[in-house]
């Protein structure tokens, strides 16, 4: 793994951080979209103007599932533990 990171500078990395940036970027703005005009919805189906709860409860069931996902990569990462370095099978010349 180190030897693959070792072929792969920071220079490389740089397209795929900004490709990533525009999808999230996307996917974030069409989910907010989706929010916004699915209250929409329910205010001309039922006449409840609940837009304020809504957009509350989807910035708590967002903050919630983000904290609980990365307390869940946590775990499982101290769960895994350390491991041993790896030793080198390179015999001297």
């Amino acid at each position: 793994m180190k030897r693959l990171l070792s072929l792969i500078s920071s220079c490389d990395m740089h397209p795929a951080y900004r490709l990533k940036g525009i999808g999230l970027g996307m996917v974030s703005g069409m989910s907010l979209g989706l929010v916004a005009d699915s209250l929409t919805y329910g205010r001309l189906k039922t006449g409840v103007d609940a837009v304020g709860m809504g957009n509350a409860g989807t910035s708590a069931a967002q903050k919630l599932c983000l904290g609980l996902g990365v307390a869940i990569f946590g775990w499982a990462i101290a769960a895994a533990g350390p491991r041993e370095p790896a030793v080198s099978s390179v015999m001297p010349a």
